[in-house]
């Protein structure tokens, strides 16, 4: 579920406005698996070193997702792993 929200076109080319809701803020509880195999602290953009160089890898609904399901459940922390379909 990648994003593709958040971008605007500008000057001959996509920008980011860098505008992060609240549903969609970081936790220390949300790691995920980067493309070097290591973990991090999960943000927006989500998918930004694992999406192709020619598509716009923006804000989706992830960590939205996350957070709400952390905040509902009780799971300690959430892991997630990224997989990116061509």
């Amino acid at each position: 579920m990648s994003g593709r929200g958040g971008f605007h076109w500008y000057d001959s080319r996509y920008q980011w406005d860098a505008i992060v809701l609240d549903e969609c803020t970081t936790s220390l509880f949300i790691l995920r698996l980067s493309v070097n195999i290591n973990w991090y602290e999960a943000r927006d953009l989500l998918q930004v070193d694992i999406e192709s160089k020619s598509k716009t890898c923006g804000v989706g609904p992830g960590m939205s997702f996350s957070n709400c399901l952390l905040q509902e459940s009780v799971v300690f922390m959430l892991i997630l792993v990224l997989c990116l379909v061509l």
